[in-house]
């Protein structure tokens, strides 16, 4: 089964156990804030930096201006307005210097509504449809090279009337997150520390991947049918003239002769034609150890791809850890699942991998080319951040499954695997984090 070895990334998208489809569960715990609500991505490429301001309508009418007929909802010409109204607003509060020059020249690539999900308003008492609206406007900032140094600095925090009323409403924090070309980085701008520095230390993505240990190639197993038939004759030729030296010594010569002839040439064939009889230790003489930490780098791997955007780079990078149909099957559910945004869609982000537990099963030949690997049984959980219609929330999910690895090529691949157990532990909004000098050189 193809969906078994990442369904744990699928397990991010998947609602957890109560909710309908389509629908936000109702525990408190697990819901996004009924308030203002502002998002800042981020992407850097060669020659531009892309940036996506998401605020729900809640947000937008606190600051900034734009006529509609009706509180909560927009038709087609207000829809205009307001993308101008947040692009004007936007260009006074939002400032960005590369390699300490301020970015100015900018073009607007897209602006879009996506409209509030009726199966959710019962979940926002507050602010109704508003809060779910979602207005995203896209600018591209072009650059003459790729920067070393990216500074992001965000000025407006009205206060967050999903924490409290009136004057008793903190502030509120606007979330984003910048990819580097490498990673996602998560972001957070505070009223008192409204400036994150990105340093661009590595930019190249393939260092994120672990160096999987090598194949040894075992000693073949071998047989020297001629050299052991030509020793054979010798020495029953030798026998022989032992036999015969008895009625006298004219009649050994011919067999010891005859003997020395075929021990040398059973010594000078020693190398021709050999029989191949397999190999003296199956996979190189693999242990449990040396299988256990194969397989968990191919798999953490496996995570790695999924950082790249080009659909290209991650069929790529996710080949380096499996192979054959799996390879075609994980790259189209998860890229689907997990990288795309569609309009309106959850994305999620895996934050962390850990492996519980590893136990290697067998060790063999497997698959119609009886190729040298073994079966893994393997316990892992994984966290990751969901984020849909502007909020963002952790979830962890915790897989078994069972994997097959299998020398492809002269390296090590997953081949297989079946599913034994999956579950969601838990989903939660991401929590409020402080933000200061030392999260700014994070990055």
């Amino acid at each position: 089964m193809a969906q078994a070895a990442l369904f744990a990334l699928l397990l991010l998208l998947t609602p957890t156990a109560g909710e309908a489809p389509g629908e936000l569960p109702v525990a408190a715990d697990t819901h996004p804030a009924d308030g203002p609500d502002c998002e800042l991505i981020f992407a850097l490429q060669p020659h531009q930096l892309n940036v996506r301001i998401k605020t729900n309508l809640v947000f937008f009418d606190l600051v900034a201006e734009a006529p509609r007929e009706l509180e909560d909802q927009l038709t087609q010409p207000e829809e205009n307005s307001h993308g101008d109204a947040l692009e004007e607003f936007a260009l006074q509060h939002l400032f960005l210097k590369v390699d300490g020059q301020p970015l100015t020249d900018y073009e607007r690539t897209k602006f879009v509504v996506r409209p509030a999900v009726p199966a959710m308003l019962n979940m926002f008492p507050v602010h109704g449809a508003k809060a779910m609206i979602e207005l995203e406007l896209a600018l591209e900032f072009p650059l003459e090279r790729s920067p070393t140094r990216l500074s992001m600095r965000w000025d407006v925090f009205p206060p967050d009337s999903a924490l409290g009323r009136g004057d008793n409403a903190p502030p509120m924090e606007v979330s984003g997150q910048l990819h580097d070309g490498r990673v996602d980085h998560p972001l957070l701008f505070l009223e008192q520390e409204p400036e994150i520095i990105w340093h661009g230390e590595v930019t190249d993505l393939s260092e994120l991947f672990l160096s999987v240990p090598e194949v040894i190639e075992p000693e073949p197993r071998t047989f020297p049918a001629l050299s052991a038939g030509l020793g054979l004759t010798g020495v029953c030729l030798l026998i022989g003239g032992l036999v015969r030296s008895r009625r006298g010594m004219a009649k050994a010569i011919p067999y010891v002769g005859g003997a020395a002839l075929f021990v040398f040439g059973a010594s000078a064939t020693r190398e021709v034609g050999l029989i191949h009889l397999g190999t003296a230790e199956l996979a190189g003489g693999l242990t449990e150890d040396e299988a256990v930490r194969i397989f968990e780098t191919l798999h953490a791997n496996v995570y790695f791809a999924f950082e790249y955007e080009k659909e290209s780079d991650v069929y790529d990078a996710l080949a380096r850890s499996v192979s054959g149909e799996l390879l075609a099957d994980l790259y189209r559910q998860i890229y689907t699942g997990l990288i795309l945004e569609e309009e309106g869609g959850a994305v999620a982000r895996v934050q962390a991998l850990r492996h519980l537990e590893t136990h290697i099963e067998q060790i063999g030949v497997f698959g119609e080319e009886q190729a040298p690997g073994f079966l893994a049984r393997s316990r892992w959980q994984v966290d990751g951040k969901v984020t849909h219609f502007g909020h963002s929330h952790e979830r962890t999910t915790e897989q078994l499954a069972q994997f097959t690895v299998s020398q492809v090529g002269g390296e090590w691949r997953i081949a297989g695997d079946k599913i034994l157990e999956s579950r969601v532990l838990g989903a939660k909004p991401i929590p409020k984090a402080d933000s200061g000098p030392e999260a700014a050189e994070e990055f």
